[in-house]
């Protein structure tokens, strides 16, 4: 590896180190869990409420990243008579047993979750309800949560963290840092880039993107160039759970988000090219427009 590779290798080690939760962060977010699963345990019977998402998989980034929660219901809290509740209506009882928790604080409903928004607009906090139906894979257990439709779909993150953590362990850890680095790339935008980390996750996983003696550099291009060549299309399931998992939730999100890859794609090889002929200068200024003037880390994006 020439100098210059050495520099630019060091730039991307920085910025990722600066994407590290803090530790405040992340004993604020534990004390959000506690009272959560207090109140829904009250409200629910519930006692297990297992931490899912990029929490668990070690793929958070400070300040944005939000703590999943994936609250367990009895199944008898779930069924009226011998049928099933829509999981709107089990989401909209979610969502007033917790604003009666936090009565200062915006609690919503999205399709498939509750979000708690506090006031600082940091730490927010999703709630997506589940049900346990029974073991899959290798006998991890499959819940039913909301499929952003009204109804339920399946559900096994603890078997979708093992496959994603598995490519992670194969990529020597890149893979998780590249999602992170995709994460700050659509937080960097305004407005803020509308694209799944989970999806994006999924499809490294998959494609096994990051394994190879490949620079940051190049694992972040190749990830750009990936979803601009799938026009950000839902990808099936790779362990056939889950069916597809949206790159966006919405097709005019979709189309926000395939504008921004493209134009940050045609940058980030700009950049690549630039430190092939020697040209550091250009090469850091490519990657600024690429993460909208953040990459060398003088500010954090609010």
């Amino acid at each position: 590896m020439n100098t210059m590779s050495l520099v630019i290798a060091g730039r991307f080690r920085s910025l990722i180190g600066k994407l590290e939760p803090r530790p405040g962060e992340i004993d604020i977010y534990e004390s959000h869990r506690r009272s959560a699963t207090i109140r829904l345990n009250k409200a629910f019977g519930i006692r297990l409420v297992p931490t899912i998402g990029s929490y668990k998989r070690g793929s958070a980034i400070r300040r944005f990243s939000d703590i999943d929660l994936m609250p367990v219901f009895p199944v008898a809290s779930i069924r009226r008579g011998s049928d099933w509740k829509t999981s709107t209506t089990v989401l909209d009882q979610t969502r007033d047993q917790l604003r009666d928790r936090y009565t200062d604080t915006n609690v919503g409903r999205d399709n498939q979750a509750i979000v708690i928004r506090f006031r600082d607009g940091q730490h927010p906090v999703d709630v997506t309800p589940a049900v346990y139906t029974g073991p899959g894979l290798n006998n991890y257990p499959i819940y039913a949560i909301p499929d952003g439709d009204g109804w339920w779909k399946n559900s096994s993150p603890h078997i979708h963290n093992k496959f994603i953590n598995d490519q992670n362990a194969s990529s020597g850890g890149k893979l998780r840092n590249v999602v992170k680095l995709v994460k700050f790339w659509r937080y960097c935008r305004t407005p803020h880039i509308p694209i799944n980390s989970f999806h994006v996750e999924l499809l490294l996983a998959q494609e096994r993107t990051c394994i190879g003696a490949k620079s940051y550099a190049r694992c972040l291009t190749e990830t750009l160039q990936l979803l601009a060549d799938r026009q950000c299309r839902a990808l099936r399931d790779p362990l056939g759970i889950s069916g597809y998992v949206k790159a966006a939730n919405t097709s005019f999100k979709r189309d926000h988000a395939l504008r921004a890859i493209e134009a940050s794609l045609n940058h980030a090889y700009r950049a690549l090219n630039a430190e092939d002929d020697g040209g550091l200068h250009e090469a850091t200024r490519q990657r600024e427009i690429v993460f909208n003037g953040y990459f060398m880390g003088a500010a954090y994006p609010s």
